[in-house]
This record gives C-alpha cells, structure tokens and sequence, in this order.
C-alpha cells in the first residue's frame, strides 16, 4: 500500500473519528448526553417548543395530537388567516389549539373525521403520513428498507417508507439483523421531537467533489481528479491526493453508495460512511460500522450531524448549506498523581455543496481548510 501522507491520515480521523454551537435547550430534564439533545436543541432555537413552565420538556411523555399541531404549525410557519374550519366535534373555535389544528386542516395535512381527539396520541405509522406529507417527502429507491412489520399492503407503507429513506426515522435492528419500523409503537415527545427536526434539517444536496476541478488545500496539499469509479450501489470517483512537500500520492475516493455519504482510502480498511440523505442527530451509518467491527461505543463515542445548512467563509470564500459533522471519541489522560481517566476529543468535518470536504476543526481552530480550487 502507497503511503499516505499525514494530511490525509488527519482527515481521515476527522471523518471517522470525526464549531460546536452552543446549546439552546435547558430543560432539567433533557441532560447533555440525550441522545435526541441536537433535534430538541434545533426546534429551541427554530421556536418550534419551548417547554414547561417548571423548565421540563417531559421528553418520555406519550405527545398529545394538539400539541403536534402546535408544533407543526410552528415548523412550517402555517398563515393563519383565512383557515377553513376543520368542523370537527371536539375543536371549538375556542379551543387553545383551534388556529393551529386549523392551519393543518386547511394545509390538508389533516384530514375531515367527526372527531380530532386533541388529547390522544399518536403512532409511529401515523407519523409516518403527516410528516411525508407535510414536507413533501420523495421516493429515493436505493434507500428503500425491507421491514418484518410492515408488509406492502400496510395501510402506511408508502410513508413508512418515505421517511425510512430520507433518514426521517430510523429502523429498530434486531439481534439476527432483520428491521423493525414498530409502526404501532406510540410517540413520546422526544421521538416526535426528533422526527419533526430531522424532517426540517432534511438536505439532499450533492457534497461530492465535482470532478471537473482539482482542489488545492492551505496546507499546500491538492486532491486531483483521477477517474469515475463503477459500483454496484452507487456512484464514485477516485482522486489522487499530493503532497508537494513529498511528491508522495495517496489514492482517495468519495461516492453516494447504498445510502450514505461515503469516504475511502481503496485497497484498505479505511473508510467511512455518513446516512443520506442529511438530517441532524447521531449518525446510524457510524454505529453500525462500530457493531460490525465489535466495537462498543463509550458514552463518549459518536459520530452527530450537528448541522446540515450552515454558513461558513474559509479563506475569504463564503460557503453556504455547510453540512457540519462532529466526531467524538474517548482519549485517556493521565493526571498529575499517575492515575488515568477518560477524557474526549472532538473532530468535526465540513462539507460543502460541489466541493466535499471544506476543512476540519479541533482544538479550537481550523484545519485542512480549502484554499481554491481550479478547472480542469
């Protein structure tokens, strides 16, 4: 195997290993290791919830229709004049949630029934149908997921499936492997809460390298077009990556292939794979490569989407729908005494639309960072 240089090896880690914004989200009872702390996070700062009174959010508590509506009505910023009325029996006028049960009847998201019933709750199936087709979600065949609970003639199948393939909502894997949706199973506000914000931060844009260019780092490093790469579940393309400093190569590649954002050095182990299309939160595509390997993730191991439409000027250069993933993993630390304890590092890689790879930041600076690119 070629060497690789040492620039290359730091992106790597940065991807598989891989500015943290600052938390919008309180609540006493949501702590900083929830493993839905980013989606609650986006819908306090988009305005979507606000919790409790008390400062609780009530993450495990089973959410109320009327309160989907609130939140809904929030997220798609519904107009709220001219609203049909819905007619149905159990929503007055005066009801405190009428305007916004309201605007999504007259969005058609809601649909006419004798009944709302504000106060029930709701399915993962039914989910599945207001969020695919409030946010107008599209079939991506190569993303498509064979459930053992939901058949094709499932009532919901087409929408179970439209949220599986935009990363909406994530499959249940049992221990012999095979997926479960649990279509059934009702919605606790965390769950609903993450659904809504991944359905929001939803970005489908192309983050490969465009090979009509070659790109040129601050490092003095380049990756150079090399060739289109055939594969059976998508499409790639394979990059030389020079160092001047050496005069040294190290063949790389970057495709969208079954499903995932894909980095990799060929003709080695190394590689990674990030879910597409983007949506915020922890990223299945790195936990599943940690149960392939045999490896159990610390409470300090994980790879999180923190970002899918960020601004960020490098170099001069303002990039815009910067897609910002954050990687941590344990590190032991010695202290003073001899006595060993576990610490983290953090990486966190950007990619930008037509261009892949932007730069990393860790220790509180960028790295690797694009300084221009060239037409081929």
């Amino acid at each position: 195997m070629k060497k690789i240089t040492i620039s290359v090896l730091a992106l790597l880690l940065a991807v598989i290993f891989t500015v943290t914004p600052a938390s919008a989200s309180n609540f006493k009872d949501v702590s900083s290791k929830h493993t839905l702390k980013i989606e609650i996070d986006y819908l306090v700062e988009t305005g979507v919830i606000g919790g409790y009174p008390d400062g609780t959010f009530k993450p495990n508590q089973l959410i109320q229709k009327k309160h989907i509506a609130k939140m809904m009505a929030a997220a798609l910023q519904l107009p709220k004049d001219q609203l049909k009325h819905p007619n149905y029996k159990d929503v007055s006028r005066s009801h405190p949630y009428y305007e916004d049960i309201a605007a999504l009847y007259t969005a058609g998201i809601f649909s006419d029934a004798p009944y709302f019933k504000p106060d029930s709750y709701i399915s993962r199936a039914f989910m599945a149908k207001i969020l695919a087709e409030a946010f107008d979600l599209k079939s991506i065949s190569q993303n498509s997921v064979t459930y053992r609970d939901v058949s094709q003639n499932h009532a919901f199948y087409r929408p179970i499936q439209l949220v599986a393939m935009n990363n909406v909502a994530k499959s249940v894997r049992a221990n012999d492997g095979s997926l479960y949706f649990q279509p059934n199973k009702m919605l606790t506000r965390a769950h609903f809460s993450a659904f809504l914000a991944r359905a929001m931060t939803l970005n489908k844009g192309d983050y490969l390298p465009n090979p009509n260019y070659d790109y040129y780092y601050t490092d003095n490093t380049a990756l150079l077009f090399k060739e289109y790469q055939n594969l059976d579940f998508g499409k790639a393309t394979g990059w030389n990556f020079f160092n001047p400093q050496t005069g040294r190569y190290g063949l790389v590649s970057y495709g969208l292939i079954g499903g995932s954002w894909r980095f990799s050095i060929p003709q080695t182990d190394a590689s990674t794979s990030i879910a597409y299309p983007f949506t915020i939160g922890l990223n299945p595509d790195y936990l599943n490569k940690l149960g392939m390997l045999g490896i159990a993730a610390s409470s300090l191991e994980k790879q999180e989407i923190i970002n899918t439409n960020e601004t960020l000027t490098i170099e001069g250069h303002t990039f815009t729908n910067v897609v910002a993933i954050k990687t941590t993993y344990p590190k032991y630390m010695e202290n003073n005494k001899g006595e060993y304890y576990e610490d983290k590092v953090e990486f966190i890689l950007y990619l930008a639309p037509d261009y892949g790879p932007i730069a990393n930041y860790s220790n509180g600076k960028y790295e690797y960072k694009i300084s221009h690119r060239i037409a081929r």
